[in-house]
């Protein structure tokens, strides 16, 4: 009989002198006297449990394993510390700012934003969400540094006002944008991207065209078009790019309402962002088509009804008939 251990009808005996079976094993497996597999197959046969390691302590209780943890505790001080900045930037803003000349703010403005740019792209954005949210946020506040940067030069170097500084200012933030969301394609990164090319668009058309709507009539169409992106599913991800889009045709409509023309949009679009919700099953969707309901609906119903009871008739059956449709995504999703 073996001094380590006998096998009697199948099953690992240890004597009892011997240390316990998990210590026999792993100094089998180190001294290659047994492989892993054949460490793992005694173990199972003796029904002596695998000892945890640290990692997997860690993720037993807390829910999280030992990396995640450090990855969201390195996230939560990065915006500890940005947050920390901005406040810093903004006191000295206040106390400094008028004292200091054009090259001065401009250098300040740049220097945020390729610092920014910079401090993000030295983030392992490929480690996790907690990295890449973090790259995001850095990215996004490097876009507005980026935009505050053209308006003081927009402004004060090249004298510009009115919409050619907004067209120039909303242009700039949207190329630095979409350079930023091109390198790294998160749904933080399109969404800036989209506000830019909205307001650039609102800005192109008050530049051309003249009229209260023109505005208005810029934002919606690109937010038209990032719908229709979305739902060919050339932006990612595609119920995001959808919702937003939604949204962005909602407020560019209630832009556009001066007028009965306008008007008209306002409840084509909300006609149209509710069915397109129900045909795709997008609760986000409909959500931009309710919130389009409260902001379109009781403005034209007071603009050809005035003083006249239908309006609260009115928002009742929408009303009703928002929550139903609701009710029936979320069952048919489930």
């Amino acid at each position: 009989m073996n001094e380590t251990t006998t096998r009697r009808r199948g099953h690992l005996h240890v004597p009892h002198q011997r240390a316990p079976l998990e210590a026999q094993v792993r100094d089998w497996v180190t001294e290659g006297i047994i492989s892993e597999e054949q460490a793992a197959r005694i173990r199972d046969r003796a029904r002596v449990p695998v000892p945890e390691t640290r990692e997997q302590e860690t993720q037993r209780v807390t829910g999280f394993g030992g990396a995640e943890l450090r990855s969201y505790a390195v996230e939560a001080l990065g915006y500890l510390g940005g947050l920390l900045v901005v406040i810093a930037a903004t006191l000295l803003a206040n106390l400094y700012w008028s004292d200091l000349g054009v090259g001065a703010r401009l250098g300040v403005l740049a220097g945020a934003a390729v610092g920014l740019v910079a401090a993000g792209s030295l983030t392992p954005a490929g480690r996790g969400d907690a990295w890449s949210r973090l790259r995001s946020v850095l990215w996004a506040a490097a876009t507005v540094a980026a935009a505050g940067f053209t308006a003081v030069l927009a402004d004060e170097v090249l004298d510009l006002r009115g919409t050619d500084m907004g067209l120039t200012v909303s242009g700039t933030a949207t190329a630095v944008a979409a350079l930023l969301w091109l390198a790294h394609r998160v749904p933080l990164q399109q969404i800036v991207l989209m506000v830019g090319a909205m307001l650039t668009a609102g800005a192109a058309m008050d530049q051309f065209l003249d009229g209260d709507w023109a505005i208005g009539i810029g934002i919606w169409a690109v937010a038209l078009a990032w719908l229709a992106l979305g739902w060919t599913e050339v932006l990612r991800p595609p119920a995001m790019a959808m919702s937003f889009g939604a949204l962005g045709m909602v407020f560019g409509a209630s832009a556009t309402m001066s007028g009965d023309a306008g008007i008209v949009l306002g409840l084509v679009t909300v006609v149209g962002v509710v069915l397109v919700a129900v045909i795709a099953r997008e609760l986000p969707m409909l959500a931009a088509g309710a919130l389009g309901t409260l902001m379109i609906v009781p403005r034209a119903v007071n603009e050809w009804f005035p003083g006249d009871l239908a309006a609260p008739f009115v928002l009742l059956a929408l009303g009703a008939g928002l929550v139903a449709l609701a009710v029936w995504i979320a069952r048919s999703r489930t």
